[in-house]
């Protein structure tokens, strides 16, 4: 029985065996034949488009044929020959161009100055009010000034502190800053403005710039040296940047100055103590804020 069913068992597989290559070799067959029909609509498709797009765009130019040396050489001869002339520029003018600059010129009318009365001239107040005038950036405030308008007097505001008189302000040092002020005030209410320019001037001959005179010279024929500058120039300078900026500053009621010195230096005084330097000066923020002071003036100067 082993035996006979070992026997069946065989023969049924060799049977279901047979269709196998013939099944693999069908599939195979078909899937070339889906292949070889898929490229050729491809390429059909490829084919049509190339076909519609010579169809749109217009026919290229033919490609023209090269030409040898001798038919280059045959071009170039039968191209018209350069005028010489033109290039070197001996071209005479059209006869147009001299019969005008033949011609002579018309006579321009000739204008006269004519003087112009102070009654035309611009008036100084409207040329004052025409002139921009803006806040510079280093301004600094020096003083305000009220109207009491219960009485009409004025009331001076100099740092934090409020005056009817000068003779109340007590702090000699701000005294003396309102006096410099008031000074200024004065010279510029009194300084003359210049009368503007006519509109127009009669016209006058150029005058020669003067020649610059020679150096004197001394007894031996040596020049004179040149005069040397009043000392003091420059700490007069500081002197009055420092109290300009004393004003609005922690240190306003100290004592603070920029004096000169005999050997043309500057000399620093603090509440009535002097110093060659403001190295030298005992109060860590008096030198901290000179020092910035003075960085400031060398950086405007």
């Amino acid at each position: 029985m082993t035996g006979s069913n070992e026997l069946d068992f065989f023969s049924q597989l060799f049977s279901q065996a047979a269709w196998l290559p013939l099944s693999i070799v069908f599939l195979g067959g078909l899937y070339v034949f889906m292949m070889v029909i898929i490229f050729r609509r491809a390429a059909e498709r490829r084919r049509r488009a190339l076909s519609q797009m010579q169809s749109t765009q217009p026919a290229l130019r033919t490609a023209a044929p090269a030409l040898s040396r001798l038919g280059r050489f045959l071009q170039v001869s039968r191209l018209p020959e350069p005028d010489l002339d033109l290039l070197i520029g001996r071209a005479t003018p059209p006869k147009r161009l001299e019969t005008l600059s033949s011609a002579p010129a018309p006579e321009l009318p000739i204008t006269l100055p004519v003087a112009v009365t102070p009654e035309e001239r611009m008036p100084i107040s409207e040329m004052l009010e025409n002139e921009p005038v803006s806040l510079p950036e280093d301004a600094v405030e020096v003083m305000r000034i009220w109207r009491d308008i219960s009485d009409g007097s004025l009331i001076i505001q100099i740092g934090d502190k409020y005056y009817r008189h000068a003779a109340a302000i007590g702090n000699p040092d701000q005294k003396r800053r309102f006096e410099a002020v008031v000074r200024t005030l004065s010279a510029m209410i009194a300084a003359p403005v210049a009368p503007p320019k006519p509109l127009s001037t009669p016209s006058a001959p150029p005058l020669s710039a003067p020649s610059p005179e020679p150096p004197k010279r001394g007894l031996f024929g040596k020049p004179k040296p040149a005069e040397p500058e009043p000392s003091g120039g420059i700490a007069d300078q500081i002197e009055e940047f420092l109290q300009a900026r004393l004003l609005n500053s922690p240190f306003s009621t100290r004592s603070i100055h920029i004096r000169p010195a005999p050997d043309h230096g500057v000399r620093i005084e603090v509440d009535g103590h002097f110093y060659d330097s403001i190295a030298e000066v005992i109060d860590p923020d008096v030198r901290e804020y000179l020092t910035n002071i003075m960085r400031e003036w060398e950086a405007r100067h």
